[in-house]
């Protein structure tokens, strides 16, 4: 399922989106991610959550994109990933922090309350580190 979703996303760009795609394609588990799969009776553990994300990664990477995987803070500390096996891939790392440098991380999502003139609603916020 997790390279078939690397095609599906690979499936919504045009060449010209692909090549302005400089910080990379990510693979996003999250909490929603987990209830989803425990409401069709799949249990997620961190092998499972790692294969998944190594699956996906690696799908990106042939289809030409730089691949990476989105984790938070409280995952991290449930140590819902084997970050050893994910070291290849670009980390995008929430903790909402502004001052704190996430180690390992290519970017980091520091706040989900920011503002952007022309959006109405609070959005996520992040910075290359």
């Amino acid at each position: 399922m997790a390279i078939a979703e690397a095609d599906f996303m690979n499936s919504l760009f045009n060449d010209t989106v692909k090549s302005r795609m400089k910080l990379g394609a990510y693979f996003d588990w999250e909490y929603d991610s987990m209830k989803r799969a425990k409401a069709n009776g799949v249990i997620p553990d961190q092998k499972l959550i790692t294969d998944m994300t190594v699956a996906w990664c690696e799908r990106v990477r042939q289809l030409g994109f730089i691949a990476g995987y989105y984790v938070n803070e409280d995952y991290t500390k449930q140590k819902l990933f084997d970050f050893d096996r994910l070291v290849k891939y670009r980390k995008w790392y929430a903790r909402y922090s502004s001052k704190a440098k996430p180690v390992n991380s290519f970017l980091h999502q520091y706040t989900s309350k920011g503002s952007i003139k022309g959006i109405t609603t609070n959005v996520d916020i992040s910075k290359i580190v």
